[in-house]
């Protein structure tokens, strides 16, 4: 079971700790992301992304959960998950300094080779897969989320991670959340899912670099057009798998592949581990 310690919050912030964003020179910035602002930041001659966390719309819960979160990233160790060296806080911010990385899949998608598509998808299952040997899941994985570290893919964005534990059937103790509808598995809003909702994750980040959308098409028109409760929107999704463009099926393999993610029932998509055998990552 993996665990990190982390104090609580309190309410003083020491001088060392204000002092220690003041060490880091501000080169440009990089842009505004879901929790904070986004900079490219120099210490003793080194590049770094500065990730400036506001605390003034935060209870002292939810800074807590922020810190803790980015504990968890910082202690983890995958060439496909985007580092993360110092977390520090001043009076108004709570404070990451990563590995500075270029663009998002989502900004890139379009401009990506589709030879490079299988290595790129490939090394993301493994850093879930890496996750999931230690009990964790990101809970978030979209093409936002995936940043380029000179042409190296990496899982970014750990907001929503969680620890869990599996029963006997594979059941975890996770519960449905509010999270990025569209890329939620469609048993996320029941409770006691399996960690079968990153296969399906996963494959939503693959249909968005196989079909240069952000979402399949069905899927987007029903979620919010039609229902107007989340739970009847989910029922449209466990029903009807999203739909997969027709000239995909000119890359068989990788059609097959997003074909299995892509399965409302989750029993009928492959596991994580599975995914790394299927001959379109070979």
């Amino acid at each position: 079971m993996f665990s990190v310690t982390i104090s609580d919050t309190g309410t003083e912030i020491n001088q060392k700790e204000i002092n220690q964003k003041e060490m880091y020179k501000k080169i440009s910035f990089l842009g505004d992301g879901a929790r904070g602002k986004v900079y490219e930041v120099e210490k003793d001659g080194k590049s770094y992304a500065l990730k400036d966390i506001s605390k003034v719309r935060l209870d002292d819960s939810e800074i807590l959960t922020m810190k803790f979160n980015l504990e968890i990233q910082k202690n983890l160790d995958h060439p496909n998950i985007n580092k993360v060296f110092e977390i520090f806080e001043d009076t108004f911010s709570i404070v990451a300094i990563m590995e500075l990385c270029q663009d998002d899949l989502y900004k890139k998608r379009k401009t990506l080779d589709r030879k490079e598509i299988p290595n790129i998808f490939r090394q993301i299952v493994e850093a879930v897969l890496y996750l999931e040997d230690k009990n964790l899941i990101h809970n978030d994985i979209k093409l936002a989320n995936v940043v380029m570290c000179n042409g190296i893919p990496k899982l970014t964005d750990f907001d929503r991670v969680e620890s869990y534990i599996c029963d006997k059937e594979g059941k975890t103790n996770m519960t449905g959340y509010e999270g990025y509808e569209y890329y939620m598995a469609p048993e996320m809003c029941r409770n006691g899912y399996t960690i079968k909702i990153n296969s399906w994750q996963l494959g939503m980040l693959l249909y968005g670099l196989l079909a240069d959308k952000y979402r399949p098409v069905n899927i987007e028109k029903n979620f919010y057009q039609k229902y107007t409760r989340h739970m009847d929107g989910y029922e449209y999704v466990s029903k009807n798998a999203p739909s997969i463009p027709e000239n995909l099926k000119e890359n068989p393999l990788a059609y097959d592949l997003l074909s299995k993610l892509l399965q409302p029932d989750p029993n009928l998509r492959p596991p994580v581990r599975e995914i790394l055998e299927h001959p379109y990552l070979k």
